[in-house]
C-alpha cells in the first residue's frame, strides 16, 4: 500500500463519538470534523465551508480551543500529503490514482459532514457559482 492510500484510510476513518448530552461531540471529533471540513473546502470541486463550521471552531476556547486545533491540523495535513499529488497522468490524461484518492474522500466528506451528513452534518456545502469545472 502506497503512502498516498495509507494517509487516505487515516483520513477517511474519522469516526464520531457522541458525548452523553445529545448531539454535541467531543472537542478532539469536532475539531477532526472541522479539519475534514476545511480540507474537503481545499480539494472537493465546488465546496466551501459553511457558517455552521466557521461557528463550531468559535465555540472552543482556551485549553479545548488548543484541542480543537491540534486535531484539526492533523486531519488537514493528512489530506494535504495524500493529495498532493496530480489528478491525471500528463502523458495519457487517464486520471491516476490519487485523482480517484481525492474523488472518494470528497465523496466521503460529503457523506459525514455535507448538509445531511451522518457525522456532523453542515460543515461544508456546494457552492456552483464559482466552480470552475477545469480545476
Amino acid at each position: 500500500m502506497t503512502k498516498f492510500a495509507m494517509a487516505a484510510i487515516v483520513v477517511l476513518s474519522i469516526a464520531p463519538t457522541k458525548l452523553a448530552v445529545a448531539g454535541e461531540y467531543s472537542v478532539s471529533d469536532a475539531g477532526a470534523r472541522y479539519g475534514q471540513a476545511v480540507s474537503a473546502t481545499k480539494f472537493c470541486p465546488a465546496g466551501v465551508l459553511t457558517d455552521k463550521a466557521k461557528t463550531l471552531k468559535a465555540s472552543f476556547i482556551d485549553e479545548n480551543a488548543k484541542i480543537f486545533e491540534t486535531e484539526a491540523a492533523k486531519v488537514i495535513e493528512g489530506w494535504d500529503k495524500a493529495h498532493n499529488c496530480k489528478d491525471r497522468d500528463p502523458n495519457t490524461h487517464r486520471m491516476t490514482s490519487c485523482g480517484k484518492m481525492k474523488l472518494t474522500n470528497c465523496r466521503q466528506a460529503w457523506l459525514e459532514i455535507g448538509p445531511e451528513g451522518r457525522a456532523i452534518p453542515g460543515l461544508i456545502e456546494l457552492n456552483l457559482d464559482n466552480w470552475n469545472p477545469e480545476q
